[in-house]
């Protein structure tokens, strides 16, 4: 039976991971700087992501952009690090996919469904400060991490970035 691997601490020099069906545990040893998920596999392992949409309508700048989305991945993860999805997917690869959306208001109904199906997320809004003549304007929604499967029903049909 493969076990479904949660990460549930992550120390100096191991990682510790628990069943989230038989709560059996396992640690592996930290080397060589990586984090690696115990022989077996985890029906999440390698499948979880974080999806970054961006208003493509704002016609932002590339650096612009790429600081949006720095910004949402960095909150709805620093906002979430208890989050077992967060821990696992910290403990991974760190897969990130930058898809857009053409508006507000699709951006804002992604964000609905994003609540809807309990999936952790971030809609950022910028100051203006540097574009958008100093009108705070929702630019990025960064949603997960969580299951492949589960975003992609959400964001699946958006192009990428």
């Amino acid at each position: 039976m493969k076990h479904n691997w949660i990460c549930v601490e992550v120390g100096n020099w191991y990682t510790e991971y628990q069943c989230a069906w038989c709560e059996e545990k396992n640690k592996t040893k930290r080397g060589a700087g990586s984090y690696k998920l115990p022989v077996d596999g985890c029906a999440g392992s390698g499948n979880i992501k974080q999806v970054i949409v961006v208003r493509k309508d704002l016609n932002m700048r590339k650096g612009k952009i790429g600081a949006q989305v720095a910004h949402g991945s960095l909150a709805v993860t620093l906002e979430n690090l208890d989050h077992p999805m967060v821990k696992e997917w910290l403990a991974g690869i760190f897969t990130k996919i930058c898809v857009s959306c053409d508006s507000l208001d699709e951006l804002t109904e992604l964000k609905k469904k994003a609540d809807d199906a309990d999936i952790i997320n971030a809609l950022i809004t910028d100051s203006g400060k540097t574009e958008f003549k100093n009108v705070a304007t929702c630019t990025v929604l960064a949603i997960g991490p969580a299951y492949a499967e589960e975003l992609d029903k959400i964001t699946g049909d958006l192009k990428l970035l």
